[in-house]
């Protein structure tokens, strides 16, 4: 989600996105929820906002079928400059985990590119998601900290326990995708890196949709006066 959690924020869940009440609106406790995980964040033009999020992807993996995988690795870091910089002229800001990502793209491009050893590019996605793993659970055990809570909670309202139960389960998904990519990458070819990079993606969707899902039984809604005002 995506806060911390951009690239949560940046997934689409199209059943719930259809959760509207009965003057049209995104509203109630499953529209809050998809607002505030940032994955209603352009409900005008969802179509649009997804392809801004694919587009690097897609860009890289088609630069590599085209070229090879220097060429791609330069064709990723662009992107996601330009994908940053689309990003914060919508949402007039960056979460913490865009500024990291494009730090990430940039050092190991080029590390990638400078040394000539495709490893770099291969294994940013395990670094990244790792460290955020350790970050959150060096929190949440140690420091007695919820970083997730900290920098949502002013944006969702959540029994203390269901922040608990969310970063544990944030922590397993980035172990699963540091885990996932550190296999693929270690046992595969650059070419199978490469495709897994593209249906690989279907990771980070599914669990958008099911935490969406999850939180929105326990948001309020919002408009109950609202609705009981239109009543006929």
């Amino acid at each position: 989600m995506p806060g911390l959690f951009a690239e949560a924020r940046d997934r689409r869940c199209p059943a719930a996105l259809q959760h509207r009440d009965r003057h049209g609106h995104r509203d109630g406790a499953h529209g809050q929820a998809l607002r505030q995980t940032g994955i209603d964040r352009t409900p005008d033009n969802p179509t649009m906002r997804f392809l801004i999020d694919f587009f690097p992807i897609a860009l890289f993996v088609a630069a590599y079928k085209l070229h090879d995988i220097y060429t791609a690795t330069a064709v990723l870091m662009v992107a996601t400059l330009v994908q940053t910089g689309i990003i914060y002229a919508i949402d007039r800001r960056l979460q913490t985990l865009q500024k990291v990502t494009l730090v990430l793209v940039i050092v190991f491009g080029v590390l990638t590119l400078a040394l000539h050893d495709e490893r770099f590019i291969k294994w940013k996605p395990t670094v990244l998601y790792a460290s955020m793993a350790i970050v959150l659970g060096a929190a949440l055990w140690g420091w007695k900290k919820n970083f997730l809570q900290i920098l949502l909670g002013s944006q969702l309202t959540l029994p203390k326990a269901v922040w608990g139960r969310l970063t544990v389960v944030w922590i397993g998904y980035f172990l699963f995708m540091a885990a996932i990519n550190a296999y693929v990458a270690a046992y595969y070819s650059t070419e199978d890196w490469v495709n897994f990079k593209l249906w690989g993606y279907v990771f980070p969707v599914i669990f958008i949709i099911g935490q969406g899902l999850y939180i929105a039984r326990y948001l309020k809604d919002d408009h109950p006066a609202s609705d009981k005002a239109h009543k006929p």
